[in-house]
């Protein structure tokens, strides 16, 4: 694994790893709430990778970074006012939309990403590493805290690798995340929305975003 101090979106380390994304290798890398584990959320085995680094079930679903709410309509996701408007206010941001599948359209991602649902999770992260790394790899990437099950999100890039290092061949250091905290996560699978996780921002702001 190549461990890589990182500041610069230009850095040409993100083409590499975005390269070994599309090979279906795995990347640590921050985001602005937790370090993350990035995989290519079209590959299967790349999928099934991050289950087995992190020692999660399968059936649990997994969400994915995007780097634009255009490219999270592409997806495969049933788009709706409530989106667009959750997207615009938050975007790039701490909020992990989980929208239900659009029937008539195609799915973006490997089918293990969504652990059994009908639902997918979409965010667009607010880091610049982050955001280059998903233009890099140029599709959508699984991006999930890079910890084992049942232990805290790490906060910087050393407590990533000590976690889930041996399964990843590029581990990006940006120094320690800005919040500490996962995305929340809100569902639009239920009216008006639901809270599924607590975490970088208040369920009250995303209320007063719908309502305005």
């Amino acid at each position: 694994m190549r461990w890589r101090k990182v500041s610069d979106p230009g850095d040409p380390i993100l083409s590499e790893a975005g390269a070994a994304l599309r090979a279906g290798s795995l990347v640590i890398g921050p985001t602005e709430t937790v370090y993350g584990l990035f995989a290519d959320a079209t590959q299967t085995e790349a999928v099934l990778a991050v289950f087995a680094a992190k020692g999660r079930r399968p059936d649990h679903p997994l969400s994915v970074a995007v780097a634009s709410a255009e490219e999270a309509k592409r997806t495969g996701v049933a788009w709706d006012e409530r989106a667009e408007r959750l997207a615009t206010a938050f975007w790039p941001g701490p909020l992990t939309l989980v929208l239900p599948l659009d029937a008539d359209a195609k799915l973006g991602v490997s089918d293990a990403v969504l652990g059994g649902e009908n639902t997918l999770g979409v965010r667009v992260p607010d880091h610049p590493i982050a955001l280059a790394l998903v233009r890099a790899a140029g599709r959508p990437l699984v991006a999930t805290s890079a910890n084992e099950s049942g232990k805290p999100p790490p906060s910087d890039c050393k407590q990533a690798i000590e976690q889930v290092g041996p399964f990843c061949a590029f581990a990006l250091d940006a120094g320690p995340a800005e919040m500490g905290v996962a995305s929340t996560v809100i569902t639009l699978a239920e009216r008006p929305f639901g809270v599924i996780r607590e975490g970088g921002l208040s369920p009250d702001a995303v209320a007063r975003a719908l309502q305005e």
